[in-house]
């Protein structure tokens, strides 16, 4: 079983660390990103192959978000 949340960076120092330290090596501005995402997979779990990012045929895949398109990930294991 897969489990996730999202962190808002907000809610606690260390969130607010961890995105400062991500806007300090990539030079984007966190002000415009989507919150942190955790996950945890359990032993034999995966993440299905995927875009992070909008298709052409994806027009509004992230204007609730009002931030454009994804231009990043940042991963850590």
């Amino acid at each position: 079983m897969n489990f996730s949340a999202w962190l808002k960076g907000d809610l606690d120092p260390v969130i607010a660390r961890v995105n400062q330290r991500i806007e300090d090596f990539t030079n984007l501005n966190q002000a415009t990103s989507e919150e942190l995402q955790v996950a945890n997979y359990g032993l034999g779990g995966h993440y299905d192959p995927h875009f992070d990012f909008a298709r052409k045929e994806e027009k509004n895949a992230f204007k609730t978000l009002n931030t454009g398109n994804r231009i990043a990930t940042v991963l850590f294991y």
